[in-house]
């Protein structure tokens, strides 16, 4: 028996196309020559996790679906991988600064990935929280590992112009809130919350997703932010590297404001959204552009229900 590189399923040797998810050992091959900078599939990380398809790319990190071979389990592993400071040259696992300034940036840069997984490690307690089971440093970065989910991103459920009703809006707004003050108590800051980072799993629970503490961290040091970051969901004071709990709440009163309208909240916001649709007075007010006219917290929140 093999495994296939894109689901992690296992099927006969005699096939050269996985029966479950049609993935193919060429496909494999072929993604990865694409983008040779990126693991290749079968790349053992710890002795134990299996690299297999590259699920997503960003300016600073590579996403893969990879297999947990000590529990028999799919994890996704996410590699640090800033690419306009880092290197890997063909054929090696090494990870290389490409030059002195770059490489006194990845080594922040390598210190607040670690602290953020470590921290979200500490959280696995908060209902809500996509699970961390470990971050490891290997081949010259760091990577995190994390569960696998099944079921859909906001974004994959609601896109296109899709609508939700006021109060499946008010809902999601206090279930996310209530995950996020949790963690806000704690020192953590979602900071890169978006229809895509908001996951509805199998049994329809919520569960975040994406953070971006690390990232926020680095963007505003090697280019102008509004070059990498969705400024529809970015608080107006995250360009200018600034970050507090507010910040959360602002991001989840455009996703609010998406899903009751639907459409995306604009770029460049410098005043509050006005909602026309029935119910949505709240998103107004999460959408002030002073973090001081914002409600505090999500518990706040539950003036306007």
């Amino acid at each position: 028996m093999k495994k296939c590189m894109g689901c992690m399923n296992d099927y006969e040797d005699s096939k050269i196309v996985c029966p479950m998810c049609g993935y193919s050992e060429a496909a494999a091959m072929e993604q990865w020559e694409k983008a040779p900078d990126t693991l290749r599939p079968e790349t053992i990380l710890q002795g134990r996790f299996i690299i297999g398809r590259v699920l997503s790319l960003s300016f600073y990190s590579v996403i893969y679906l990879s297999w947990d071979a000590l529990l028999s389990r799919r994890v996704v592993i996410r590699e640090l991988f800033p690419y306009e400071l880092v290197k890997r040259d063909a054929g090696s696992l090494e990870v290389r600064p490409r030059n002195a300034s770059a490489e006194e940036l990845m080594a922040g840069c390598l210190e607040r990935f670690e602290q953020e997984g470590k921290l979200l490690s500490l959280c696995q307690d908060i209902p809500g929280v996509l699970d961390y089971y470990r971050t490891f440093r290997e081949n010259g970065t760091a990577y995190t590992v994390t569960e696998y989910l099944e079921g859909n991103t906001l974004e994959d459920l609601y896109g296109e112009g899709k609508k939700a009703s006021a109060e499946f809006c008010r809902q999601l707004v206090m279930r996310i809130g209530t995950v996020l003050d949790q963690l806000h108590t704690r020192g953590v800051i979602h900071a890169n919350l978006s229809p895509s980072g908001i996951y509805i799993n199998a049994e329809g629970e919520v569960i975040l997703i994406d953070f971006g503490m690390t990232k926020r961290w680095l963007c505003c040091r090697i280019k102008d932010p509004l070059e990498i970051l969705d400024a529809r969901y970015s608080a107006p004071e995250i360009l200018d590297g600034q970050i507090d709990r507010t910040v959360d709440i602002y991001s989840a009163g455009t996703v609010a404001y998406q899903l009751l309208t639907g459409k995306e909240p604009p770029e460049k916001l410098r005043k509050k959204l006005k909602v026309k649709e029935a119910g949505g007075s709240f998103i107004t007010d999460m959408t002030a552009p002073k973090p001081g006219d914002r409600p505090q917290s999500f518990g706040g929140l539950r003036t306007y229900f």
